[in-house]
């Protein structure tokens, strides 16, 4: 990925030139790669679903957040 940046011959960056040139040259290079390391570390942790943080729900809305997330489950 860096020599392909490097190769890059930049000059202004403010250029729609270079704008279309990165979006046609460097986003489809970056992207392929976060799908890469994505899979990558999917297989390193065994497909192991992650969560977000660890709020704590307000008072009064336990039983209606744990019903939302028992829909979610029985939707897939």
């Amino acid at each position: 990925m860096e020599r392909e940046v490097s190769r890059l011959d930049i000059g202004d960056i403010s250029t729609p030139e270079l704008q279309n040139r990165l979006n046609r040259e460097v986003l489809p290079n970056l992207e392929a790669l976060e799908v890469r390391l994505r899979r990558q570390l999917d297989e390193q942790d065994g497909g192991q679903v992650r969560s977000g943080a660890t709020d704590k729900v307000p008072a009064g809305y336990v039983d209606a957040v744990a019903e939302y997330f028992r829909k979610l489950s029985k939707g897939k």
